[in-house]
């Protein structure tokens, strides 16, 4: 694939997007969404990869807001980046893609896996589409990687990481490219929440859900 070009031909897949659903009351900045009621067991840097607990607190507008605390200091990331994205599947958190020096002329399609056990991280297939201001969720036993944006535009990008297989498989794209979006698992259905239609920053109120099984 051409990690230029964000119009990827769709495949003959059964799953779609729908792009209909309620939009989102706060207009959010590219990067700048946390989805509600959400429990994240890893926040991640550029360098390091630390256990956090998550509590939502509900603000006095429409949005939500989510303070960590101060968790365990686990083995660093092996590949520095940011704008990456982190999902847990099978007990193990997969960080995928990303970029160097927060350039997006720089995009990396490096996956990497930490398993808490062994405290230890393993390389695996790198994601087809090299991107970043990317987001992820865990479903049916795949890690769906969804939109970004590199220096020629936004990805509509939907690619599924099989960690059984270590086979990656393309999926229906998003409607049109987003970055700095935000995800959610609801009800066997993923939820993408804003972002930016266009590279380096923005925001819209874009609310879409992908099924696998529709």
């Amino acid at each position: 694939m051409d990690s230029g070009n964000p119009s990827t031909p769709l495949m003959n897949t059964i799953p779609i997007f729908k792009d209909g659903s309620t939009k989102i009351p706060c207009p959010q900045h590219a990067g700048h969404m946390q989805p509600p009621s959400l429990t994240v067991r890893y926040i991640w840097s550029v360098e390091r990869i630390e256990n956090y607990s998550i509590s939502s607190t509900p603000m006095h507008t429409k949005c939500m807001t989510q303070q960590p605390t101060p968790g365990i200091l686990c083995r660093p990331l092996p590949t520095p980046r940011d704008h990456l994205t982190a999902t847990e599947a099978n007990g193990k958190l997969f960080v995928i893609g990303g970029r160097i020096d927060v350039n997006y002329h720089n995009n990396l399609n490096t996956n990497e896996s930490y398993d808490p056990k062994t405290k230890k991280w393993t390389q695996f297939t790198p994601l087809p589409t090299a991107r970043s201001g990317i987001t992820s969720q865990f479903l049916d036993g795949l890690i769906h990687v969804l939109g970004g944006e590199s220096g020629e535009g936004t990805f509509v990008e939907n690619e599924g990481y099989n960690p059984e297989t270590k086979k990656w498989k393309t999926f229906a794209p998003m409607p049109s490219g987003l970055h700095g979006l935000a995800s959610v698992l609801l009800k066997e259905k993923i939820h993408t929440l804003n972002g930016g239609p266009h590279p380096g920053g923005g925001g819209s109120n874009h609310h879409r859900e992908f099924s696998p099984n529709k």
